[in-house]
């Protein structure tokens, strides 16, 4: 006979097993579309004559801004990717996946960051 309490507990752990990859899709959905909705690409609307022009980036930032942010930039994501990764490989059972969760949540947290 077909038991329907094995059914559901061969359902619940599939359905368990395959919600992170689900997750992790949908976050990334929805990420596009919040990126869709609040980014800009270049457009800027001229508020007096109502005409849409593409915004130049030939322009080089002031003087002493990317010198002086950059530093702080590289290091907080040597920070980010290296060292919280790296600093749960001593353990032998989770070394991979520490790196791999790691990588993981720091790349959405960049984008997070992006759009914030």
């Amino acid at each position: 006979m077909i038991d329907i309490n094995v059914i559901k507990e061969n359902i619940k752990g599939a359905f368990n097993h395959d919600m992170f990859p689900v997750v992790l899709i949908v976050f990334q959905c929805i990420f596009f579309v919040l990126y869709g909705v609040h980014a800009d690409y270049g457009l800027e609307k001229d508020e007096v004559t109502n005409i849409t022009e593409t915004m130049s980036y030939d322009n080089s930032p002031p003087f002493g801004d990317v010198e002086f942010y950059y530093s702080f930039f590289q290091d907080a994501h040597v920070m980010m990717f290296i060292g919280f990764g790296f600093l749960m490989t001593f353990l032998r059972r989770y070394s991979f996946s520490s790196v791999s969760f790691n990588f993981l949540i720091a790349a959405f947290v960049v984008e997070w960051a992006i759009l914030v």
